[in-house]
């Protein structure tokens, strides 16, 4: 491919092209992984997307309940001492 020259990386694999028309990048190579392992990818992605979607209802549960508690402790509804 004309135009593409050595990038600013130390890797000698890795070349840069300031710019690419649709008609260049339609012509570049794509590689794409068997169907098996693509789907086994998505699983991964889908398992850690639930996975960081129930921390992130722990974490808001959490706060809730850190303020909840913060202004019983506060406003004397619950005693500090046992």
């Amino acid at each position: 491919m004309s135009g593409i020259g050595r990038g600013h990386s130390s890797d000698p694999h890795v070349y840069v092209r300031p710019s690419l028309s649709l008609r260049t990048l339609g012509e570049l190579p794509v590689l794409v992984p068997p169907t098996a392992e693509q789907e086994s990818i998505g699983a991964t992605l889908a398992a850690l997307d639930a996975k960081i979607q129930t921390h992130t209802e722990i974490a808001r549960v959490t706060r809730d309940y850190r303020s909840v508690l913060a202004d019983a402790l506060m406003t004397g509804v619950l005693p500090t001492e046992p």
